[in-house]
């Protein structure tokens, strides 16, 4: 693994190239993982970076689970282009878009979300819905593996009932619309538009995983120059360490390296 400095002068090289773009994760890669998902905030010296390197870069992006309008809210930075729940909707230049086949699955995750608060009434369960999908938070239970194991049923019975995907992620069960739609296509899709010649990518969860196969089967075929970029921190699925080129070591480890690419490509 390159020492911190190598690292930002292979990310400013690579980012030499254009058209260019960085895309990163929000969750435990721009933000610190936290107790609730309400309580996460963007670190304010990545934010500063992620400001600076818009004016240098044709693409900054954040690809997440997160709806839209929360993940804006959050980070609140007009220039950079805001990916949600997964690929099914996006914000880019002041206009929103959304995947149209998610809108018929509106009604239903609603009704799993009524139903599963009135069968299950565990201490520390959040239900989040996030209107094309719905996440279900075990964190903060007493015992959360014993909680996953006695939700995980019920949830894959719902999402049988109303044909929604059901996807576990970290300490939180995701139901989503049965579309073939996640970060990894969603960031296939931004290169595409934008006609990107090199992206870097950061994130840390096992859905980040998907965007990282993606990128490097675009790096193989040729079409882009590619570097992921794995956030490594307790809660990171083993296999990051095996699909990132690189890793760096938590949220702190991302601003630094931002602030340092920044000051490189300025120079």
């Amino acid at each position: 693994m390159e020492a911190p400095e190598d690292l930002a002068q292979q990310v400013a090289k690579l980012l030499t190239i254009q058209p260019r773009g960085l895309c990163s994760d929000f969750d435990g890669t721009l933000s610190r993982i936290v107790p609730s998902p309400d309580e996460a905030r963007i670190e304010p010296a990545i934010r500063d970076a992620l400001a600076r390197l818009a004016r240098h870069l044709d693409v900054v992006a954040i690809v997440t689970g997160r709806s839209v309008d929360d993940v804006r809210r959050r980070v609140g930075l007009s220039d950079v282009i805001y990916i949600g729940n997964h690929g099914l909707e996006r914000w880019e230049r002041g206009e929103y878009l959304v995947e149209p086949q998610a809108l018929a699955y509106v009604p239903h995750l609603a009704d799993v979300a009524r139903e599963f608060a009135d069968r299950v009434q565990l201490p520390g369960i959040n239900v989040e819905l996030k209107r094309l999908s719905l996440s279900v938070h075990y964190r903060r239970a007493l015992d959360p593996e014993a909680a996953a194991r006695q939700i995980g049923p019920i949830l894959e019975a719902l999402a049988s009932r109303y044909q929604l995907r059901l996807v576990r992620g970290r300490m939180v069960f995701e139901l989503r619309p049965p579309l073939d739609r996640d970060k990894g296509s969603a960031l296939a899709e931004l290169v595409v538009r934008h006609g990107l010649r090199a992206v870097v990518f950061l994130g840390d969860d096992r859905t980040d995983l998907d965007a990282m196969r993606h990128l490097a089967q675009l790096r193989e075929q040729g079409h882009v120059q590619a570097l992921n970029i794995g956030v490594r921190n307790e809660e990171a699925p083993p296999e990051l360490t095996t699909v990132a080129d690189v890793l760096v070591d938590g949220v702190d480890g991302v601003a630094s390296l931002l602030d340092r690419v920044d000051r490189l490509l300025s120079r």
